[in-house]
């Protein structure tokens, strides 16, 4: 997987590498990025807390401090001048590394797709650059916004207006997202122009997460001057900054299908409650506001009520109206409420802990198997330092750590594809054509579980002689392909150094 993203890595190190010559600026945002960062949520934190302390009168930070200035308090003008000077440093840091990443990105992007469109235009048919299948889902779920729409007009007509803003988060939120997803996966080679300036935005803020986080950081910091509640939302970039809490969300996310279908049970469990405990205990669906009485009586209502006040006191006997035990209806109730506490506060609840547990467990052993596999196994061959100390290699020799770091660098490897790929195919000598086909054909050709130290160790005396020929043969290959990847510009001078040191072991 290394090898076949040679080429992206190359194109990116090369492209920050003539912008880093070009632009002193670019060098210098490049070299210090992640104390920039840090720096950038130090302001952040400072800005929410002079919000926390401030006035609600500069809630409002813009219209307070142009139309409502002459109004406010001395202390709420200091307030405000500090929020506006901190929200100024906030936007100016993060539109400079908003622009960094872009200049950055952006190119890459471009050229990536542009070469992902050559091959799809060799590999494909005309017929095959679009994919209709793609908006299968799409008419779904259009018609299930739609229709809910209907639905709630009609079933509440005096809530019109107020329903607004729902109706506008089910066409903007979710059905507007789904669809310029589902267009996208619709144009599988764009043949405009149109389309073209579609994938590129399109991929660059979908794939590309830290662009896409700064930009959203940079709409809060403009949104903010308008309402501070949108400067508290920018503290959350802590799970960017910390590598602890972005294994912790990584972990949770691994178990999103899970803990969402357990949150629809309940749910659903909600909704099936209120339906029946409407038809078989209405009087139980009531509560009390200021001294007056409130009865339930739509599914509905019953299901938001129920939902709401279970979720903050925890039981269904706190939620309804309590039954007397001489009452007709209270075995019923009993085992109503009974049936609502098993399923919901013992199983679904203990489903979701457990959920979370395993998520946060799972997270913290795999942590332990990569820093253990990084830390003692080799990256390219695979050899383990258990295995490779057990061979006693003799004094002098590579211990594991320079082996890894030295002898089997993987930089070095992707340096030396980087090398295949910008030589003329013509100028190859056979080990380089060698490699160069494997890497075509995506075969292995880099050293497994071995290296020219251990090959060099074996004790060649006690074999046969078509063996010790067999192993001379394969430590010659070693030494050319691993001394041709540690030295590339000198490496046809070190083949035909080979070359003679085997002439003079025939005569």
């Amino acid at each position: 997987h290394l090898f076949n993203e040679s080429d992206t890595f190359i194109a990116e190190m090369e492209w920050v590498r003539i912008l880093s010559e070009k632009h002193r600026m670019y060098k210098w945002v490049s070299r210090w990025l992640s104390r920039i960062k840090a720096l950038m949520y130090a302001l952040v934190v400072l800005l929410n807390m002079n919000v926390l302390m401030s006035s609600s009168a500069i809630s409002q930070p813009a219209t307070a401090f142009f139309f409502e200035s002459d109004t406010l308090k001395e202390s709420e003008l200091m307030s405000l001048r500090i929020t506006f000077f901190l929200g100024t440093l906030n936007f100016c840091g993060y539109f400079v590394i908003m622009i960094y990443v872009a200049i950055t990105t952006v190119p890459i992007m471009i050229e990536e797709t542009n070469k992902r469109i050559e091959r799809c235009k060799q590999t494909l048919d005309k017929s095959e650059f679009t994919d209709i299948s793609a908006f299968t889902w799409w008419f779904v779920t259009l018609t299930f916004n739609v229709m809910f729409i209907l639905m709630h007009i009609s079933n509440f007509p005096s809530y019109r207006e107020k329903s607004t803003p729902l109706y506008i988060f089910l066409i903007f939120g979710i059905n507007l997202p789904w669809t310029l997803s589902c267009v996208r996966n619709y144009i599988v080679v764009p043949t405009t122009k149109l389309a073209w300036y579609f994938v590129i935005v399109y991929d660059t803020l979908v794939t590309k997460p830290f662009f896409r986080n700064h930009l959203i950081l940079q709409v809060l910091s403009i949104q903010g001057f308008q309402n501070t509640q949108y400067f508290t939302l920018m503290l959350f970039d802590i799970v960017n900054l910390s590598d602890a809490l972005a294994n912790i969300v990584q972990a949770l996310a691994f178990h999103r299908n899970s803990l969402g279908l357990v949150f629809y049970l309940f749910i659903t469990t909600a909704l099936t409650y209120a339906s029946f405990g409407l038809q078989f205990f209405p009087e139980a669906f009531e509560t009390t506001y200021d001294g007056v009485t409130v009865q339930f009586k739509t599914v509905l209502s019953c299901f938001w009520f129920v939902f709401y006040n279970y979720a903050s006191r925890g039981n269904l006997k706190a939620v309804l109206a309590k039954a007397e035990p001489k009452s007709s209806d209270w075995l019923p109730r009993l085992l109503f409420d009974m049936v609502f506490f098993v399923w919901v506060s013992v199983i679904l609840f203990t489903t979701i802990t457990a959920l979370l547990v395993d998520a946060l467990g799972k997270a913290r052993v795999d942590k332990g198997k990569r820093e253990e596999e990084v830390k003692n196994v080799c990256f390219m061959c695979g050899i383990r330092r258990t295995d490779y100390d057990d061979h006693g290699l003799k004094p002098g020799s590579p211990d594991f750590d320079d082996h890894c770091d030295k002898d089997h660098d993987p930089w070095v490897y992707v340096s030396y594809v980087a090398y295949l790929f910008s030589k003329p195919p013509a100028q190859y000598t056979g080990i380089e054509t060698y490699v160069k086909a494997q890497i075509d054909k995506q075969a292995s050709w880099v050293p497994s579980k071995t290296c020219v130290a251990l090959e060099s160790q074996s004790n060649v005396g006690l074999l046969t002689k078509e063996e010790e020929k067999k192993k001379e043969a394969e430590l010659t290959n070693a030494t050319e392909i691993d001394g041709s990847i540690e030295n590339v510009p000198n490496l046809e001078k070190m083949i035909k150094e080979i070359l003679e040191l085997q002439k003079k072991k025939k005569l």
